[in-house]
């Protein structure tokens, strides 16, 4: 019963479900209540954040991120026992956790993927197989329940489920030597409701990581010993802090950048166009030169475009530097604008109204560091505004801090600040 996949992915509500009977209900049933005592992180989650509903339009399981599709009839056919039922259920819950079928909408869309290496074509047949080694591979190390013999693992491929999908995709990418591809796997990826993304967008998931947290706190309270590596960095990438995004960039660059002071070469254009002309000095940092502030304008930062724009005025406010150059880079950049300090924005903050913010294609984080060698530019540092979804250059001279909004991926140099917008 191979598991068919296509460009066009199907959505839940094509899917006609039915009421169990009892034997039907059972092997679910106890397959859940396995979980609940050998594996609370992923009970917590299942039994908190989606639900389960039985159908024979799938050939064993499915998900589309919130709800779990179950075939009972094909489990029994199949001879799996409440182990290979839990570790089933682990692995659609992995899933809603990695955020996985969120993601693969804005993969489909733009039709590539962002590696460390630069841009894949995206192959939804292959991110799925991706996506399901990974998992499987972190469940086997973890010992939850047990896997069906049709599952997807490759110690090739990721050991013990530390590899992220994407890390996974693109050891698969143009090779078929481990994909073996008369072993199905056991669920299919549903595309999620329009209902999903839109919360998805608007809360920018905040709901799972506080799903992931209560998990985390009743796999604590269950007294069930450590997490296994890979479920601890997840948890850790997916949780660590939580301060408000420019107060934590403000923070650090002011760190990096040194301590204030009163630069009496420049006046404050802001006091002297009061009506009582004050004079006064303009505040400085010692050995704070140049800033460059990359802004990410690729398709995949939509949402953040006005995050990013407000915070480069609280940079300037903050660390008060000599001059800053705000780079809007997608594949390329489309804009260099120079600014000296806050009041500058607002004439900048006009253009950008009038011309618009421009991009919306691929990321490559390369052209923005190309540009200031290019410009002989010399930084004290770069700020990169970003999801971190792009190709990352060689490291340069000079400091970078990468202010991640999304938390998927890990630069190969520099300083990450997980920012929350």
């Amino acid at each position: 019963m191979p598991i068919m996949r296509t460009k066009d992915v199907p959505r839940a509500a094509s899917l006609t479900t039915f009421k169990p009977n009892a034997k039907q209900r059972r092997l679910i049933e106890d397959s859940g209540a396995l979980m609940s005592l050998t594996a609370t992180f992923w009970a917590s989650i299942l039994y908190g954040e989606m639900d389960i509903r039985y159908t024979k339009d799938v050939p064993y399981a499915a998900t589309d991120g919130h709800s779990i599709f179950v075939n009972p009839d094909a489990w029994m056919a199949e001879g799996w026992t409440i182990h290979e039922g839990c570790f089933v259920l682990a692995h659609e819950v992995m899933h809603y956790v990695l955020a996985h079928l969120i993601m693969g909408v804005g993969w489909r869309k733009s039709g590539k993927v962002p590696t460390a290496t630069g841009e894949l074509d995206y192959d939804p047949d292959l991110m799925n197989r991706a996506m399901d080694y990974s998992i499987n591979a972190a469940l086997i190390k973890a010992r939850i329940g047990r896997m069906p013999k049709i599952g997807l693992y490759d110690a090739k491929l990721s050991l013990e489920g530390m590899e992220d999908c994407v890390e996974v995709y693109v050891k698969l990418h143009g090779s078929q030597m481990f994909t073996n591809p008369n072993q199905p796997g056991f669920d299919e990826h549903l595309e999620p409701s329009d209902e999903d993304q839109k919360a998805e967008k608007a809360n920018g998931g905040e709901r799972r990581a506080h799903a992931i947290a209560k998990a985390v706190q009743a796999h604590k309270a269950a007294d069930a010993g450590e997490l296994p590596d890979s479920i601890k960095r997840l948890v850790n990438e997916v949780l660590n802090p939580t301060v408000p995004w420019g107060e934590h960039l403000r923070t650090t660059m002011v760190r990096s950048a040194g301590v204030p002071a009163l630069d009496w070469r420049k006046v404050n254009r802001r006091m002297i166009t009061r009506p009582d002309r004050i004079v006064y000095a303009k505040q400085g940092r010692y050995g704070c030169g140049p800033v460059v502030v990359g802004w990410d304008t690729s398709a995949s930062t939509d949402k953040w475009q006005d995050a990013f724009f407000a915070e480069i005025g609280g940079i300037i406010e903050e660390l008060n530097p000599t001059e800053i150059w705000v780079l809007r880079c997608d594949t390329k950049v489309h804009n260099a604008d120079r600014l000296e300090e806050a009041s500058d924005l607002e004439a900048f903050r006009t253009v950008v109204n009038d011309d618009g913010i421009g991009g919306g294609g691929g990321t490559k984080f390369e052209p923005v560091f190309d540009w200031i060698e290019d410009n002989n530019i010399q930084p004290d540092m770069v700020v990169y505004l970003t999801d971190c979804m792009g190709s990352f250059p060689q490291e340069p001279n000079y400091p970078t801090i990468w202010a991640d909004v999304l938390g998927a991926r890990k630069p190969p140099f520099g300083q990450v600040v997980r920012v929350k917008a």
